[in-house]
């Protein structure tokens, strides 16, 4: 979108995610109307990734804090019984409320506690 004109610069339907030429080329069009995104928030996908980077080797790759807290509460079950998934669903619960610099900070702290608490215990487990 062009947010002066408010209206749509380019768009595609039907383009496979899991095909990075499919991205790229994408992409490429996007370059070739002179846009030059200073950040771009994904979902993970390490194709759209690759894509951005390849257009556009500085832009800042974010990842959509949704997507985060989705995937993570996939990993923990609804009510998980075990103490080191009870406090890692606690966190992933908390990563929709960040809102500054300080709450992040304070997340990824509690997130390291966590590391090092239990990352070597379910590193070393045999469950997927």
């Amino acid at each position: 979108m062009d947010a002066q004109r408010f209206s749509v610069v380019y768009g595609q339907y039907n383009i496979c995610e899991s095909r990075p030429d499919e991205l790229h080329r994408f992409l490429s069009v996007l370059r070739e109307f002179q846009l030059s995104p200073k950040s771009a928030t994904v979902d993970g996908n390490t194709h759209l990734i690759k894509a951005l980077r390849m257009c556009w080797p500085e832009v800042i790759i974010q990842r959509c804090l949704v997507h985060i807290r989705r995937q993570g509460l996939m990993w923990c079950r609804h009510y998980p019984k075990r103490k080191d998934a009870k406090a890692l669903r606690g966190l992933f619960l908390q990563v929709t409320s960040i809102r500054s610099e300080a709450q992040r900070d304070s997340f990824i702290a509690q997130l390291n506690l966590w590391e090092q608490k239990y990352g070597h215990r379910i590193a070393s487990s045999p469950e997927r």
